[in-house]
């Protein structure tokens, strides 16, 4: 099934085109605005830290960039943001700084030169990536970019690519040993011959994860042929769309689904719905679309140096012509992010180098240039904790210098989210706050020992915690161990794990003073600031968002169940009433969290859905038939019965998306007493988000403006998101104190 290139470009014409009708309603006040914000970010439209300007996500399916998408990148950078665009270590390209009434435009812009950004933030397929061939070159039984950018239009075109429970990552890899960096992500496939010697595919890997939590992926397909892996890998997503944690954003990722459940679990769903999907046919491409790309006997290719990340337009426009000029070169953004020159004659290599110096940017041979790579941080980002690019900064200027003859990897990360690949460097720094003499300081957790490379995966393993203006002295002194310590041969995981953190904690515990503040007020602050850290910033306020989202995948669940009834053949029976079943569980679920429930049985289900929504009229009784469930034996079932299943899931998702509707309009679904000045007191420890923000969102929209009520919170993700999102809606957040390991927030109603 080949979807072309012009299929998914008009895809995106239409999303657009929506998005801007959806700005002219929000303007008028006839948009909820968190279903406003769910559309926005699924659009790859985020707030950042400066709030009049939004920052923008592309998708770029491997990273592979031609001459006219280098050049509108380039005129995007110039015209909507401030000149920069910024490579991330996901093979896409942020715009920061973007007004709020441009974002139509730069996406329009961007689009007509093929850059692409639906699906490229919430709860979508992100950017599908592969691994970065050049920083091993050889041993490659593929070239997996053509696979990769098929999936990636296939699943952009199909009704998956948004609505899950959580985001997932996808990434290829053209070599069976020696790169694993697709085990970071949710879905791997790494190249594999095949066992009967036909054309090659990939081995299956699916649960990976950086983040707080890292985990690496499990196998649960030895051999999938390269044209039917997209087949594989939508069951893998089908499974997670019908079994995720949708209730707890922050247990929500496809890892934790397979961690709940354990994996033979997981690989029996896959292969039902593997079963499920038998029809769907190739993607299409032709074997010798999959050679080999080859760099001569001794590989060559080229490293661009991205600083920080960030390239200018200039620099673009620069590249762009080098494309241009030698005409079988090619750019990569690679999962450091920076970008690789390859496939030009090696003869061409010097004359290159000298154009792409010539627009100052440094070039280094593949695999041999000491990195740093960072995400942008506390300096855009709502969630970064610490100014990571302002770090990233000061180790760019001493990195050639201390690694010498070591291929020496440094990830910075402003928040323990990891978008800059803490775990699999060889020194990982992770922002985060500590006091010291009363004062809060910024600090980074150091991590030492992950790889990606070499015989087995390895993450990296925390030491100790650095204030920020110390790291780049501690750093220093970690390469000097490297290089003092490394037996011959030695890998740096293999050394950390040699000596253990207890060793390395020895040797930079004596980085973790500073004086007083009085005498050194410097060593407080963050990197490029002057002003006191404090983390009143910090938080996303996503939970309104988190909740749309929740709705929005239940109802898209109950589609696809439907659509899924009708495919089965007459004898399939059993199956019908299985889909039918769970679109009407869904459909509830959805209204069931506009209340802050998300039950887990159908019992459950049936029960508050009585009581919240067909007791309140919202819906008919009479549809309480569609919660009940066949009773007695399926296999008795006629047929004719079977379809009418399917007419009752289909009139029982329209009665429950009206009633969304009047309920939005309606606003005050929970009828309860209050007293007239202060509420009683909401202990909602142990609530995840976004159930704690929504029943709050509920209490304050039943009662008068002025009222005032205390609500006691977790620390972490409670904390940041909660008080923010009430802010959004309008409220006050008169005080946040610390309270018995807690926090209690007294809220007024605006």
């Amino acid at each position: 099934m080949s979807v072309e290139v012009s299929d998914v470009k008009e895809l995106g014409v239409i999303a657009i085109e929506e998005f801007r009708a959806l700005i002219e309603k929000n303007r008028e006040g006839l948009v909820d605005a968190d279903k406003f914000k769910s559309a926005r970010v699924g659009l790859g439209i985020y707030t950042q830290r400066q709030k009049e300007f939004y920052m923008i996500r592309t998708k770029i399916p491997a990273g592979s960039l031609n001459k006219e998408m280098l050049l509108a990148l380039a005129s995007a950078a110039e015209k909507y943001s401030n000149g920069t665009a910024h490579l991330t270590t996901r093979q896409d390209v942020q715009y920061y700084f973007v007004k709020h009434e441009d974002a139509p435009a730069i996406l329009e812009l961007l689009l007509e030169g093929g850059v692409m950004s639906l699906g490229a933030g919430g709860n979508t397929i992100r950017n599908v990536n592969t691994c970065d061939h050049h920083s091993q070159p050889g041993g490659e039984i593929f070239n997996v970019e053509p696979v990769a950018s098929a999936v990636s239009n296939f699943l952009l075109s199909s009704d998956y690519y948004k609505g899950l429970p959580r985001k997932l990552k996808i990434t290829f890899c053209g070599r069976p040993a020696g790169c694993w960096g697709g085990l970071t992500d949710d879905i791997a496939a790494i190249a594999a011959q095949s066992p009967d010697g036909g054309a090659p595919g990939f081995k299956l890997y699916a649960g990976g994860g950086q983040g707080a939590m890292p985990r690496f992926a499990k196998p649960i397909e030895d051999f999938v042929p390269y044209d039917m892996v997209h087949v594989s890998m939508l069951a893998v997503i089908k499974v997670f769309n019908r079994h995720g944690l949708r209730a707890n954003r922050n247990r929500a990722r496809l890892k934790f689904l397979i961690e709940r459940i354990g994996i033979e679990k997981f690989i029996s769903l896959y292969r039902e719905e593997l079963a499920l999907l038998k029809d769907e046919v190739s993607l299409g491409l032709a074997v010798s679309e999959l050679a080999v790309i080859k760099t001569g006997a001794i590989p060559h290719g080229l490293l661009v140096k991205a600083p920080t990340g960030d390239l200018s337009s200039e620099h673009l426009r620069g590249l762009a012509h080098v494309l241009g000029k030698y005409g079988e070169s090619k750019a990569t953004i690679d999962k450091n992010a920076d970008i690789a020159i390859t496939g030009y004659d090696s003869s061409d290599e010097d004359a290159i180098a000298g154009e792409i110096r010539s627009f100052a940017l440094q070039t280094f041979p593949l695999a041999k240039a000491p990195l740093v790579a960072s995400c942008n941080g506390a300096s855009t980002c709502n969630e970064g904790i610490t100014n990571s690019k302002g770090l990233a900064k000061r180790l760019e200027e001493i990195v050639d210098d201390i690694a010498g003859d070591i291929n020496l990897r440094v990830s910075v990360s402003g928040c323990p989210n990891a978008c800059g690949h803490t775990h699999t460097a060889d020194i990982g720094l992770q922002g985060s706050a500590k006091k010291i003499n009363g004062v809060l300081v910024p600090h980074y957790q150091i991590y030492l020992g992950g790889s990606i490379m070499g015989e087995k995966p390895v993450y990296s393993v925390p030491i100790i915690k650095i204030p920020a203006k110390k790291v780049p002295d501690a750093v220093t002194r970690v390469a000097q161990i490297f290089h003092k310590e490394l037996a011959n041969g030695e890998t740096i995981s293999a050394l950390v794990e040699r000596l253990g953190t207890e060793w390395f904690e020895r040797e930079l515990v004596g980085f973790t003073t500073i004086e007083s503040h009085a005498t050194a007020r410097d060593s407080y602050l963050d990197w490029d600031s002057d002003k006191e850290f404090s983390l009143d910033d910090v938080g996303p306020g996503e939970c309104g968002g988190a909740a749309i989202d929740m709705i929005d995948g239940y109802f898209d669940q109950a589609r696809h169940d439907i659509s899924a009834a009708k495919r089965e053949t007459d004898d399939a029976v059993v199956a019908i009433l299985r889909h039918t079943n769970h679109a009407n569980m869904a459909s509830a679920k959805a209204l069931l969290v506009t209340y802050g429930i998300d039950p887990v049985s159908g019992e459950e289900t049936a029960r508050d859905f009585n009581n919240k929504i067909i007791s309140r009229g919202f819906v008919p009784e009479s549809y309480k038939v569609a919660l009940t469930g066949f009773k007695g034996d399926r296999n008795a079932v006629s047929i004719d019965d079977a379809k009418s299943s399917i007419e009752l899931a289909e009139s029982f998702l329209e009665i429950c998306l009206a009633a969304y509707t009047r309920m939005n309009a309606q606003s005050n679904i929970e009828e309860e007493k209050h007293e007239p000045l202060k509420l009683d007191r909401m202990d909602l420890t142990g609530v995840a988000c976004p159930f704690n923000y929504i029943k709050v969102k509920l209490v304050l929209e039943t009662a008068p403006s002025g009222v005032q009520v205390e609500v006691l919170l977790d620390d972490g993700s409670p904390i940041r998101n909660v008080p923010k999102s009430l802010q959004n809606d309008g409220h006050k957040i008169l005080s946040n104190e610390p309270y018995n390991g807690q926090h209690l927030l007294l809220v007024e109603k605006g």
